[in-house]
């Protein structure tokens, strides 16, 4: 409540004191359909509608990053287990505040598991609230834990993104929601994306952070070299990554992601969705590169999740190590290390989370 006061309170002085117009009046046209199922919303609506279908299955979600997207080989799940079926809603830019506000999403498709595919290198980074559609935030709980972490200050000085939230929220703008477009009010159902997404693919995505600090561009030429001189040489033609890791550590960010991650799990636990924290693989030059400690605060965030009735653990700290072999580059598994980690997960789904469901009535839907 005290955020959503706060949340007024700068509209009004915004309004009264610094400008004559607000933020939201520059709305503009939706996304080309292309970008749209690229940054997964298109992809994940119809990913949830399959498996919303399968009534007779176990339904799970998986979550997390790219690092998920390409770690978790749903079809080969899928074949290993009968009478599941996974909708594959993991993808490039989501992060804990990503997974937050699709939490009603998940309830609404009658998802039974929820895997989070995640590590330190997600709840460590800096929060960047872009305009994407892939990283949708259109919930305005989603706010609240960078009020409490910010406070006032922080919100007037990031206003237009809290703009951009509360008014997602108010009129369906983002991700599966087309009310608007059934109204015929095509032109408002989405903002427009970032400048640095028109015309282009595959560019890096990493505008100006809400909370935490930006990392370089690069590492400095000698240390990017001789990081490189480690790895193996298809992994060498990837040295921005190397600079992501950088942005790796401590700070204020950490709080609010794991405050998302947190009420994420307690509103699918609190509707009867079992939750999995499944460490996902981050190649040695990440870590290298990382803050020391960082790693270890999310494993003890983890397991200290993973006490909790409903909610599973998959740390990596007692499994054998991936090795340098197990990577396409050096932020996402090849096939060799999606198929261990994919086994991995539906190993615990066999051993500790489904077979509840066969000695009790899964939830009302």
């Amino acid at each position: 409540m005290a955020g959503l006061l706060a949340l007024v309170l700068v509209i009004v002085l915004d309004a009264v004191v610094v400008s004559a117009w607000f933020p939201w009046s520059a709305l503009v046209s939706r996304v080309r359909p292309e970008q749209s199922v690229y940054w997964g919303v298109t992809r994940d609506r119809a990913e949830l509608a399959r498996v919303a279908a399968r009534e007779d299955a176990i339904r799970v979600g998986i979550l997390g990053s790219s690092r998920g997207h390409t770690g978790f080989l749903r079809e080969w799940a899928e074949e290993a287990m009968e009478g599941v079926a996974f909708a594959q809603l993991s993808h490039a830019l989501q992060d804990p505040a990503t997974v937050h506000a699709l939490v009603p999403d998940l309830i609404d498709a009658g998802i039974d598991v929820a895997v989070l595919t995640m590590s330190h290198v997600d709840t460590h980074r800096p929060v960047r609230l872009e305009p994407l559609p892939a990283k949708s935030t259109a919930r305005l709980s989603t706010l609240m834990p960078l009020v409490e972490v910010g406070g006032f200050a922080w919100l007037f000085e990031h206003r237009e993104a809290a703009y951009r939230i509360a008014t997602a929220q108010l009129s369906n703008l983002y991700r599966f929601r087309d009310n608007l477009g059934r109204a015929g009010a095509n032109g408002l159902r989405e903002f427009a994306l970032d400048a640095r997404l028109e015309g282009k693919r595959r560019v890096q995505l990493l505008g100006t952070p809400v909370l935490g600090e930006a990392g370089p561009a690069r590492l400095a030429a000698k240390r990017e070299r001789a990081l490189l001189s480690r790895v193996l040489p298809h992994q060498q033609r990837w040295p921005l990554q190397l600079a992501w890791f950088k942005e790796v550590r401590d700070g204020p960010q950490v709080t609010a992601q794991m405050a998302w991650l947190e009420r994420s799990i307690d509103d699918l636990v609190a509707a009867g969705v079992r939750v999995v924290i499944a460490e996902c693989p981050v190649h040695g030059i990440g870590k290298r590169v990382s803050q020391p400690g960082t790693e270890e605060a999310f494993r003890a965030f983890a397991a200290e999740q993973a006490r909790r009735k409903g909610v599973f653990g998959l740390p990596l700290d007692d499994a054998v190590p991936y090795t340098m072999a197990d990577y396409l580059d050096l932020f996402h598994l090849n096939e060799r290390g999606a198929a261990r980690f994919t086994r991995e997960i539906v190993g615990l789904l066999e051993r500790e989370v489904l077979p509840a469901f066969e000695t009790q009535s899964r939830r009302v839907r």
